[in-house]
């Protein structure tokens, strides 16, 4: 709709009046309409994928989104195909229905001949081995390959990793957003005191970003944020005290070093968000991010680095098809907790250094620079 008016003078547009109902008619009956047929005419000439996501709105409705990628003259595109309200049944059979009503008529021969490839989440519904959408597709176009969305999968082992984790220094990062997030007086006088001790300095005055589970990187990002107003933010709890969070050395120490855990893994989950056109680029963070899975899940003495391109067939596997490999990455992430101070005698040494003056004073970056040179990073 863009496009199309801005084809006219600013003053054409102001001059036309339309109600809002008359506006999503023809939107819905005209320009939605031709585009969609345009977007069947491509889909006919080039060979596509499709990937699933369901999801609802704050009214209540669930919903199944339908995205296509191809190929046209050398150029990679990306559209939204369909938005289908999902009904009472979420199930893999539902699912399919839909899937197949979207592709009826004159269009029913096109994932036949032109689907090459479907993308889903872990759900049941959708890739569920037997009765999952995606494998209800593959079974009727056996042509197709299958494949879970990589950051959702990252997400995945995120969460787990997290269960294991000082909580006290998750509860502080939610606990923070939760009270300023609920007050805009709050925000106002946390915006105030900044500016109070940062006058005179080259220095930004910022808000604590909400850390909402259902964004996979807004943990990392909301992290971050508190670690560069930590000082700020004592300022503020010194004078206001009320539900006070956990500003204590230890909890501050504990975020670093997740920061510096979830920097590597947010980045995946951010570079697989993103529409990736150069192949070769997209194949090479690929092949990274698996080994680094790997290298998480298996046991140390089991991936020899020398001769990794080996064990790649397992590699592939372990995210996407074998959850008990998950569990043990949990379990390892409870046995690095429990023999921390033999595997990291630096970083113990770091959080004893924590509370001097010097490294105090060290900006944020240093002390993140050296937390990753303790772990490896």
């Amino acid at each position: 709709m863009k496009k199309q008016v801005s084809k006219y003078g600013e003053e054409a547009v102001k001059q036309v009046t339309l109600s809002d109902k008359t506006a999503a008619t023809i939107a819905r009956e005209t320009l939605c309409r031709t585009v969609k047929e345009r977007l069947f005419q491509d889909m006919q000439s080039n060979l596509f994928s499709l990937s699933f996501d369901g999801g609802s709105d704050g009214y209540g409705p669930s919903y199944l989104c339908t995205h296509v990628r191809f190929i046209k003259d050398g150029q990679y595109h990306h559209r939204l195909l369909a938005l289908n309200e999902i009904g009472k049944s979420y199930t893999g059979e539902a699912l399919f229905a839909i899937v197949e009503n979207i592709f009826d008529g004159s269009k029913s021969d096109l994932l036949k001949r032109n689907l090459v490839g479907v993308c889903t989440d872990e759900g049941s519904n959708m890739s569920g081995s037997e009765k999952g959408l995606a494998s209800r597709l593959k079974d009727k176009y056996p042509q197709i390959i299958v494949a879970n969305d990589f950051s959702h999968c990252f997400n995945v082992i995120t969460k787990h990793a997290l269960e294991k984790y000082c909580k006290e220094s998750i509860s502080l990062v939610t606990r923070m957003c939760a009270y300023f997030s609920k007050s805009s007086l709050r925000r106002a006088k946390f915006r105030e005191i900044q500016e109070i001790f940062t006058e005179g300095l080259n220095v930004d005055v910022l808000n604590v970003l909400s850390y909402v589970e259902t964004r996979w990187t807004s943990l990392f990002n909301s992290i971050n944020r508190i670690l560069v107003l930590w000082e700020s933010l004592e300022n503020y709890f010194s004078e206001f005290q009320e539900d006070s969070p956990p500003l204590t050395t230890k909890n501050r120490l504990y975020l670093e070093l997740l920061s510096c855990l979830l920097q590597r893994l947010n980045s995946h989950i951010e570079f697989f968000e993103n529409d990736n056109r150069d192949y070769f680029k997209f194949v090479g963070k690929l092949s990274e991010s698996l080994i680094l899975t790997s290298q998480l899940i298996l046991k140390k003495e089991k991936l020899d680095t020398s001769t990794r391109e080996n064990h790649i067939d397992s590699i592939i596997q372990l995210p996407f098809k074998q959850k008990t490999k998950i569990q043990t990455f949990v379990k390892d992430i409870v046995t690095f907790k429990a023999d921390f101070r033999a595997k990291y005698p630096d970083l113990c040494a770091y959080s004893q250094e924590l509370s001097s003056e010097e490294l105090m004073n060290a900006t944020l970056q240093q002390r993140t620079s050296y937390l990753k040179e303790c772990i490896g990073w």
